[in-house]
């Protein structure tokens, strides 16, 4: 939860509930390389206008203050 927490925080100041995915699912953990691969496929879901949804995702806390997309994929837009 305090990872979810710094992400809104650090994206929007926690004024709204912000959509991510969690690519590890469909990569696997890539130790050190981890960071800059879930960059890569954000900005490539963002530029397509569609994010994946997270892999083995079936619910999500409802004080989560970031929106986990999962089920389907999404359509996004900038900000």
């Amino acid at each position: 939860m305090w990872e979810a927490k710094g992400i809104s925080l650090a994206l929007d100041g926690g004024s709204r509930r912000v959509p991510v995915f969690a690519a590890k699912g469909y990569l696997g953990n890539m130790g050190a390389a981890a960071g800059i691969t879930e960059l890569i496929a954000s900005i490539v879901g963002l530029n397509a206008g569609l994010m994946p949804p997270s892999l083995n995702h079936d619910r999500t806390d409802p004080n989560c203050p970031i929106d986990v997309i999962a089920g389907s994929s999404r359509p996004v837009t900038k900000p």
